[in-house]
C-alpha cells in the first residue's frame, strides 16, 4: 500500500505507513526526492560520512557502482531483508549519493556520481589541511 500524498501534508511514517516509491518521488520532484538535504555545508559533510559510516551502505554503494540494481536484486546480496535495504537506501538518497528511477514495478537504484564526487572534494580538503599542519607541527600546539 502507497502512502496517499496530500498537498501540504507528509506521508505517514511508522507502523502500517509505506515510503514513497521512487517514481512517486521522481514526480512530485526534488522536494521529495531529496526532502531531508542538508542546508549547509557543514551538514552536507555530516550527511554523506554519516551515510557511508555504516558497512551495509558503504557495501551498498559499492554493488551500485558496479551496475544499477533494484530493491530485491540488492537483498539477495545482503544478509539482510528488504525492508532494511529500503531503509539504508533512504539514507543514502537523503545524502545524495544514489539516484532512483521507475522501470516499470521496479525502483532501480544507482550511483550518483555528482555525489561521490562531493565526498572526494570534502576528503580532499581534509588532506591537504592534514598535510599542511604537518608540515608545520608546532601551530597546532599553539593556544590562544
Amino acid at each position: 500500500h502507497r502512502a496517499k500524498i496530500r498537498s501540504g501534508s507528509k506521508p505517514r511514517r511508522g507502523r502500517g505507513a509505506s515510503l514513497l516509491s521512487c517514481g512517486d518521488r521522481a514526480a512530485l520532484g526534488d522536494r521529495l526526492m531529496y526532502p531531508r538535504m542538508p542546508r549547509s555545508p557543514d551538514d552536507v559533510e555530516q550527511s554523506l560520512l554519516s551515510a557511508i559510516a555504516d558497512p551495509v551502505r558503504h557495501k551498498i554503494i559499492v554493488q551500485l557502482a558496479m551496475r544499477p540494481l533494484s530493491v530485491n536484486k540488492l537483498a539477495s546480496r545482503f544478509p539482510v531483508v528488504r525492508a532494511a535495504i529500503s531503509r539504508h537506501l533512504r539514507v543514502l538518497l537523503d545524502a545524495g549519493l544514489v539516484t532512483c528511477r521507475r522501470v516499470g514495478s521496479l525502483n532501480i537504484y544507482s550511483v550518483r556520481p555528482e555525489g561521490l564526487e562531493r565526498l572526494r572534494i570534502y576528503l580532499g580538503q581534509i588532506s591537504r589541511e592534514a598535510a599542511m599542519s604537518s608540515e608545520h607541527p608546532r601551530g597546532w600546539l599553539d593556544v590562544a
